[in-house]
């Protein structure tokens, strides 16, 4: 009988783990999780950079559940549907959802719960997402939710009223002796400091957190010269109350950054040179007790504003410093974190590069969502006017993957339409794609972080032309009217599903919310105020090397240096160069004793042209049509060959490509008389073009 036992026990315990990789949500072959008891498998290519140990021979991984996402520490709080977890100490910080025992929803899955449920509920036609479709990862995801709504009994009215008890939950009775997830959260609505046990009490630990006789514990005190006001600082509440902001129920940090965001752009007080830069003004000033702050650091400056954060840190700092009498208080939410005024002193050491700008947009969402055009604008345009096919050439739009591809969509640029015998009636040309789209596999959805850092290695790899500023300034000209005008109306109608479902199900807070937003949207003041709104560009800079040292410290310290085109490439005796270009044509390789084998061939870009030389087997290794990418490059005199491009011995030149770009033969920089700079020795000007063309390739007649 004792073997059968065995055997069920097995079956039992193999029927436990789970089907589909606990990232993607899709299924294939997958690897389990080797720490104790864990379910959870993964692909191996969705893991590849998790954590691996080592006993003796052989090789165990262990996923990210098993270790806080913020700290190393051991975590206390799951999400159910991602890695993410977090200890006692960071789950303040992590804005978590919680909803059952020592699990809940990260706030990335919440967002996700929340959109997807209501887009099932209220199936709206104009959001164009087949949630039974597989092939997606938002089908794959809601299909998963399902299993972990069923697995632990809990439904999405769970997750709105967890949502709500988050923003005021009522502190434990006095009598429970556990310490939970919640009661870090609940130290919103308490009106007193975190109380902790005398130091003298020898049965004090962290489960031990219940309150059970004031001569027992006593209260930390506030931070010095801080002086709070309910949940937030006096400076703070003041600010809130002259803005006409609600005071009465404590407010969350990312609210607070939103609302003091939302002062900044109604007050315009960016700097206009560095836009980075937020001048105070005098109600600012009264929360930063700074001239100007980083738009950036806005988050970590409203930390030891709110009375929770400061309590959170005042705890965690008595029990890592084992509870003394008079240690020196330090705000620090756990040791693998900064505090700002750390941070302000590494910035003040800090050298920043000089940098030269290159005329090029930066590839990311800001300068990408100012030319992106949903499915549903697409549509919209080429109904009202055929004129209007000019304003979607040049765009972005989202195209629909092959369902093999990792990733379901891409973010590419339209560079042709033309009129067709199918239902939609137009096909467009997209840049990276050899084929034509069709209107439907275009995409309605935002824009994600992932889409535009595939669209930005795109770029880097050579792959797709960098658009200029004035090419995406231009762009954003002609469709700001439009796209503004369109979302004002896609909000709008967003919004009135959102009250609707509030009103339905009594949600008192969300509705109001709710209802601000959409009669903001309805004035024609606040319409006014978004057309008359001017893109702004961010420009890509890259960083000048002076010398050799500044080369070498700049390395150092991970400083980011973008492609040139060829026609910016100066003569230098430095490794300094980043490109990419296509060969057109090479010459016989030649071989001496002294120097090895080498030949010369043509390269060009959109912008220019150049002679290569190669070296060794990199005569071997590129013909013409291949697109290379060259890293550390240098351009210099060489004997017998002239001013030529070269990878040298630091440099690096790889194949990334075939026939995919465009590109012009003149000017050929190669072929420019280049002198000293009178100024500095070490600089070349350009003092005139020997000829338009390469001399050694010439054109063909």
């Amino acid at each position: 009988m004792e073997p059968a036992k065995v055997v069920e026990i097995e079956e039992e315990e193999e029927d436990e783990v789970e089907d589909w990789c606990f990232i993607c949500k899709d299924g294939g072959s997958l690897m389990l999780c080797d720490y104790k008891d864990c379910r959870k498998v993964y692909h191996a290519y969705c893991v590849e950079k998790e954590i691996i140990t080592v006993k003796g021979n052989e090789e165990s991984f262990i996923c990210r559940c098993h270790i806080c996402y913020l700290c190393p520490k051991r975590p206390k709080l799951y999400c159910l549907c991602c890695p993410h977890a977090v200890c006692e100490g960071c789950v303040t910080r992590a804005d978590f959802i919680h909803l059952k025992e020592n699990k809940g929803l990260c706030n990335e899955c919440h967002e996700y719960v929340d959109a997807l449920e209501e887009i099932r509920e209220y199936n709206p036609t104009e959001d164009k997402i087949d949630l039974t479709d597989t092939n997606t990862y938002e089908g794959l995801f809601l299909e998963y939710w399902e299993i972990v709504k069923e697995q632990e009994g809990i439904t999405f009215d769970d997750v709105r009223a967890s949502k709500s008890r988050k923003k005021g939950v009522k502190s434990k009775p006095k009598d429970d002796p556990k310490f939970s997830v919640d009661d870090v959260h609940s130290s919103k609505s308490r009106k007193k400091g975190v109380k902790l046990k005398c130091k003298d009490d020898p049965k004090f630990s962290l489960t031990d957190h219940a309150v059970e006789d004031a001569e027992d514990y006593k209260t930390l005190g506030k931070s010095k010269g801080m002086e709070f006001i309910g949940w937030g600082s006096k400076p703070l509440i003041d600010f809130l109350t002259s803005i006409g902001e609600d005071t009465k129920d404590a407010m969350s940090q990312h609210s607070l950054e939103s609302v003091i965001r939302r002062y900044i752009r109604q007050k315009n007080l960016l700097d206009p040179a560095k836009k980075k830069k937020v001048c105070c003004d005098e109600k600012l000033y009264s929360i930063f007790r700074k001239k100007s702050v980083n738009h950036n650091k806005i988050y970590n400056l409203l930390e030891r504003h709110l009375k929770e954060n400061v309590e959170q840190m005042e705890f965690l700092t008595r029990l890592e410093c084992g509870f003394g009498e008079k240690n020196e208080k330090v705000v620090l939410p756990c040791k693998k974190q900064k505090t700002e005024m750390s941070d302000e002193k590494i910035c003040e050491k800090e050298v920043e590069p000089e940098m030269r700008s290159t005329g090029l947009a930066t590839i990311n969402s800001d300068n990408i969502k100012l030319v992106y055009l949903r499915k549903s604008l697409v549509v919209e345009l080429l109904k009202q006017n055929e004129g209007n096919a000019d304003k979607v050439l040049g765009s972005f739009v989202k195209v629909k993957n092959d369902p093999m591809e990792l990733m379901a969509y891409q973010i590419l640029q339209v560079t042709g339409i033309k009129t067709a015998d199918e239902p939609e009636g137009v096909l467009f040309k997209v840049a990276g794609m050899a084929s034509e789209v069709s209107i439907s596999k275009l995409d309605d959805s935002d824009i994600s972080k992932d889409e535009i850092e595939d669209l930005k290695q795109k770029v880097l790899n050579g792959i797709l032309k960098q658009p200029t500023v004035l090419e995406i300034k231009q762009k954003a000209k002609t469709l700001h009217e439009d796209i503004t005008k369109h979302w004002i109306a896609r909000q709008i109608t967003i919004l009135q599903k959102r009250i609707n479902y509030a009103n339905e199900k009594g949600l008192r807070r969300e509705l109001e919310e709710y209802l601000e937003q959409r009669e903001l949207l309805q004035k024609p003041s606040e319409q006014e105020r978004l057309l008359k709104q001017t893109p702004r560009i961010i420009e890509d800079l890259v960083e000048i090397r002076s010398d050799a040292g500044t080369s070498s410290d700049s390395s150092k310290q991970g400083l980011k240096t973008m492609n040139v085109f060829l026609k910016d490439i100066v003569p230098a005796a430095q490794n300094n160069i980043n490109t990419r270009f296509i060969i057109l044509d090479k010459a016989r390789s030649s071989e001496t004793a002294a120097n090895g084998k080498s030949c010369i061939a043509l390269a060009a870009d959109e912008t220019a042209a150049v002679h290569i030389q190669l070296w060794g087997e990199e005569c071997d290794a590129f013909e013409a049509g291949d697109i290379v990418k060259l890293s550390n490059g240098i351009f210099s005199y060489v004997r017998n060959s002239g001013l030529v491009l070269r990878a040298g011995k630091r440099g690096k030149m790889e194949k990334i490509g075939e026939f995919t770009i465009a590109f012009v033969e003149t000017p050929n920089v190669s072929e420019i008389q280049w002198n000293p700079d009178p100024e500095n020795p070490k600089r070349y000007i350009q003092n005139g073009a020997v000829s338009a063309y390469s001399r050694v390739f010439p054109p063909l007649p």
